[in-house]
């Protein structure tokens, strides 16, 4: 049985916001995008390293790590010595380039030499700190130092491994990590994932064990190390885990309290609604609480603000389909698959056709899914085993083509 990590799917901190989107765009106008050729000439050319960071416009960390990290001016300054290139994992023509770096996590930002070779690799969200103690170290010594912070290091393997879907193996390192980072922020995350991994082996008793020892943790360290927290946004994930951690613990005010403190850090953290991303999670958590008129209004405000993106309209449709209104968001998933792109294209097609399903449309839910896996399905077999998306709607069109046609209720 596989775990379904619906709060951590493809970063270590990626909770419950997998739908929740934004257009990456840099302060700093020198980026290449999905340039390779380029990057490598130009960093051939003038001896310099590349900065690849591998993101996606759906992918809340990079998000975080865009406005928090790349927009920053310390950063900016400290990387004028990089060539920095900007792959879009939803770009068919990057899909080599992620299956030749076994990228699994988003964000991953690789440090690559000339030839193209990996100097080092951040898998996950990383404060600005830790990007500008490595861009020190590249610059002044061709090297980064992966031991100065073994408990990050632990945690991106950690990542890798869940993401391979190795839980064997992830639940002996998860385990060996808390013994040697007993006091670390990481470890609640690390207390939460072994939770889920006994739960989903049917092993509750002591998936109640590991949530409690999360719990106790985060409370500790709220009261007595939280200073050393390793980055602001880590204090929304905190509560977030914690939330539910004690609505599995059957706390339900103490459930609600830190819900109400994530959503308070959202709704500041969009600066009115101005930062997509956080503006987008903070529509998410008012869901969460019941407060369904004002997350209506933020995702309404949102796609004004941002028409041309698909993004918002996507996460508004799952929302409304997740509140049973699966007919009125319709509209919201046409609107975000017309504008949408690559890798998500195929994902939204099949969320899409599963709300026609739901509403009784199967005819038009087949002719959209059928349409668009064959439209993906003239591409290379190559490039299309590196598709994360391609395999999914591929079954749901078999599925669907085997169904056949039923009558209109």
């Amino acid at each position: 049985m596989k775990p379904r990590f619906r709060k951590y799917i493809e970063s270590f901190h990626f909770l419950v916001f997998f739908a929740l989107f934004q257009t990456i765009g840099f302060a700093d106008n020198s980026w290449l995008k999905d340039d390779w050729k380029t990057a490598l000439a130009q960093a051939k050319q003038n001896k310099q390293i590349i900065i690849a960071d591998f993101y996606g416009i759906w992918c809340p960390p990079c998000l975080q790590q865009d406005a928090n990290v790349f927009k920053n001016p310390q950063f900016i300054e400290a990387a004028k010595p990089f060539v920095k290139l900007r792959i879009d994992v939803d770009q068919p023509v990057n899909w080599d380039a992620i299956k030749k770096y076994d990228i699994k996590v988003f964000p991953t930002v690789l440090y690559l030499d000339a030839d193209g070779s990996v100097l080092h690799r951040v898998a996950g969200l990383q404060n600005i700190r830790g990007y500008l103690k490595q861009l020190h170290e590249l610059s002044t010594r061709g090297s980064v130092n992966s031991q100065t912070d073994s408990d990050l290091a632990a945690e991106t393997h950690e990542t890798k491994l869940k993401s391979a879907e190795n839980y064997v193996e992830l639940g002996d390192a998860l385990q060996k990590s808390i013994k040697i980072f007993p006091d670390s922020f990481r470890t609640i995350y690390r207390f939460s994932t072994l939770a889920e991994l006994s739960s989903e082996l049917k092993e509750e008793k002591k998936s109640m064990e590991w949530t409690r020892k999360s719990v106790e943790l985060a409370e500790r360290l709220f009261r007595t190390a939280r200073a050393s927290i390793p980055d602001d946004y880590d204090f929304v994930y905190i509560y977030e885990t914690l939330s539910a951690s004690y609505k599995k613990l059957g706390q339900a005010s103490e459930s609600t309290k830190y819900a109400k403190m994530a959503q308070k850090e959202w709704k500041e953290k969009s600066n009115d609604l101005k930062e997509q991303g956080a503006a987008l999670q903070y529509a998410w958590s008012c869901g969460g609480l019941g407060q369904h008129k004002e997350a209506e209004r933020v995702f309404k405000e949102i796609i004004k603000k941002n028409p041309k993106d698909y993004t918002p309209l996507f996460s508004y449709a799952r929302y409304l389909k997740s509140q049973k209104k699966t007919k009125q968001s319709l509209k919201y998933f046409s609107d975000a698959f017309e504008k949408s792109y690559g890798d998500t294209r195929m994902r939204i097609a099949k969320s899409y056709g599963e709300a026609l399903e739901e509403a009784n449309d199967r005819d038009k839910a087949r002719d959209l899914v059928l349409k668009t896996y064959r439209e993906f399905a003239q591409y290379p077999a190559t490039i299309l085993e590196r598709s994360r998306n391609f395999e999914p709607l591929k079954k749901y069109a078999q599925s669907l083509e085997m169904a056949g046609t039923t009558p209109q209720k």
